[in-house]
């Protein structure tokens, strides 16, 4: 130590000079038997040539010999075989070393378990390299002991102690960072104690020092691009050999292939992580899930599918659709039609399930694409609705008495008005009934209000029963035509313009056209009374297609419906009319909902009123040229 108080070590430094003399004499050996090797060769040759050529020749070709033994010198392979045969004879020991390292550094890359690969790391450089060897990984700024190996050559006791952990600090992490391979524990030591006296160098040394006494000699890094992960640390051989710097260096390697090791295993730790969460979801999924590989065998089934189709899932696997799906034929034939591409993907269905009284469920199935679009398989999801179908059938029940008491309401008042003008005029029957006077009052009065009751009657028979479809293929644009066509002569009287936008293609449904011909034509009637006390009166009848669905649209330019009003008008027995019963939207929407489609009103007080109906297409319809466009559209492009 000398007056400044730094420590130098000289034997460390002709430690490492010993090793680095031994590969210069073993390069020498080599490069010395690579020169007699192809100088005798070459002599081989020319004496060869000049008895085949004359002497001639032989003297010409000495003036060659020195090109000739600089290229030998470059010949790579040839070379590293001679330096690779001359080690193999001097230092066998040494060879055996650097294969047994550079097969570990192959090996490090095909684990991917991180206990796995610190285990192998250790203890295979403690075998090869005839060392103690410890592996640290880092967590956060500390090393953390993941193993270790101790190589049987009589190590002092003194030594046989490890740290569990290291703090390793900022500087020496940097250092450690920045090492291009394994370096020397003593010599970064002494680096750090000829720095100035601040507080990092002195514990990094500090720590350094700890290695050291407890007989660690090296330290390789385990660095990958997002920094160092870890430390192997080794001490020096028991069997009196020392490391070159080929041997370090080779030391680095394995530690840099134990970085990616333990990185691939991180990532693969956490690929498995998410495959287990994911098969957590799939197993605790209420919808049964089957999985099918492009042949159409079953490739999974979650427990809800197993428990809903009563299939064992160890032995259905990689049977074919038809025997697992043997309970519901329906579905084996939905996954054949989606793989074979034949089927709508995705396609839904709602059934009882065969074999099982009173369950109903919905199934749908969609194919499985690869990366490139191509179909993978098909997935079959299957929901039990039998809860959800008593809940909804519940519903109906509450909502139907709760109807059945507004009907009671409503009966009620209608009924009441014109009971109460007839029992009027027959309690003064007798006094006046030979009034002429009074009898053709009692006949001009009695009578509508009794033609009213029954107008009543039949709205509400037709409003409480179940009604009786016919459905054909109903032309939706010739259906709006004749409903203009029949309501001409109330349309001239109300003195209201038609806009007949009405496609001429054909624009097909499904349904029953004479109770689709009432609907519409109590929507235009609504319109012609809305309208009796506007200055501009203009009809507007519009029909298209849009997403599978027949769009009709009919409306005016009317007064409007109030704001409080317009939630009310579906209600039973609503009506703002002097005359009516109220039930006419009531039936309509009763009319378009049983078929399939639905019903909805809009309006703006003074700007008019929109009522639009939806009615589902036939599927083969291809309407073409206006009929292609939805009724919005085609109102606003003729606005």
């Amino acid at each position: 130590m000398n007056a400044g108080g730094e420590v130098f070590a000289p034997s460390s430094g002709l430690r490492r000079l010993i090793p680095e003399a031994e590969t210069v004499v073993k390069k020498g050996a080599s490069l010395a038997c690579l020169a007699a090797a192809v100088t005798a060769l070459y002599l081989a040759l020319v004496f060869a040539a000049g008895a085949a050529f004359g002497p001639s020749y032989e003297s010409e070709s000495l003036l060659n010999a020195a090109l000739i033994i600089a290229i030998a010198f470059l010949l790579r392979p040839l070379r590293t075989g001679i330096q690779a045969f001359v080690e193999s004879r001097l230092y066998r020991g040494r060879s055996m070393r650097r294969a047994g390292l550079r097969i570990l550094a192959s090996d490090m890359l095909r684990i991917f378990g991180k206990e796995e690969a610190a285990l192998v790391l250790a203890g295979r450089v403690s075998g090869i390299l005839e060392v103690r060897a410890a592996l640290f990984l880092r967590e956060g700024g500390t090393l953390t002991f993941a193993s270790a190996a101790e190589a049987d050559f009589g190590l002092p006791a003194s030594i046989a102690a490890r740290p569990e952990s290291l703090d390793i600090g900022p500087e020496l992490l940097r250092k450690l960072e920045a090492l291009p391979c394994a370096a020397d524990l003593s010599v970064l030591m002494q680096e750090f104690l000829r720095r100035p006296g601040a507080p990092g160098p002195k514990d990094a040394a500090g720590t350094l020092s700890l290695l050291l006494e407890r007989g660690f000699a090296f330290a390789a890094p385990l660095v990958l691009k997002g920094g160092i992960s870890g430390v192997l640390l080794t001490g020096r051989s028991g069997s009196g050999d020392r490391f070159t710097s080929e041997d370090l260096e080779l030391l680095g390697i394995c530690a840099g292939q134990a970085a990616v090791a333990l990185e691939n295993s991180s990532l693969y730790s956490q690929t498995l992580s998410i495959k287990d969460y994911y098969d957590d979801i799939i197993r605790s999924m209420t919808t049964g899930l089957l999985t099918f590989d492009p042949s159409g065998a079953l490739h999974t089934v979650n427990r809800a599918g197993a428990a809903m189709l009563e299939i064992e899932p160890g032995r259905a696997a990689g049977s074919p659709a038809e025997p697992v799906l043997a309970a519901a034929p329906e579905l084996a034939a939905m996954v054949r039609g989606c793989l074979s591409g034949q089927g709508e993907s995705p396609s839904e269905r709602e059934f009882a399930l065969p074999g099982r009284p009173g369950m109903t469920v919905h199934a749908s199935v969609s194919s499985i694409l690869d990366l490139k679009g191509r179909t993978a398989g098909a997935a079959l999801f299957i929901t039990d609705m039998t809860a959800k179908k008593a809940l909804e059938k519940r519903i109906e029940q509450n909502r139907r008495l709760a109807y059945l008491g507004e009907l009671a309401s409503g009966v009620a008042h209608e009924i009441k008005n014109p009971l109460g003008s007839i029992r009027l005029f027959v309690e003064s029957l007798g006094e006046n009934f030979d009034d002429p006077a009074f009898r053709k009052n009692f006949t001009e009065l009695v009578i509508p209000e009794i033609d009213s009751l029954d107008s009543m009657l039949k709205d509400l028979l037709d409003y409480s029963r179940p009604s009786q479809y016919i459905n054909s293929d109903t032309d939706i644009g010739a259906l709006l035509r004749n409903t203009l066509s029949l309501l001409s002569a109330e349309i001239r009287k109300a003195g209201v313009s038609v806009r007949n936008l009405t496609p001429d293609a054909e624009l097909v449904a499904p349904c029953d056209g004479e109770k689709l011909k009432r609907v519409m034509i109590n929507l235009v009637q609504n319109s012609l009374e809305a309208m009796s006390e506007s200055g501009e009166r203009v009809l507007t009848v519009s029909a298209g297609q849009d997403c599978g669905y027949a769009e009709i649209l009919i409306s005016d330019t009317g007064a409007g419906i109030p704001g409080e009003n317009i939630t009310k008008i579906f209600k039973p027995f609503f009506t703002t009319k002097r005359h009516g019963t109220g039930l006419g939207l009531s039936i309509a929407q009763k009319i378009v909902e049983e078929s399939g489609g639905s019903i909805s009103i809009s309006s703006q007080p003074g700007s008019g009123t929109r009522a639009t109906v939806r009615m589902p297409l036939r599927r083969e319809t291809e309407a073409g040229g206006e009929a292609a466009r939805p009724a919005e559209d085609r109102l606003s492009m003729n606005a």
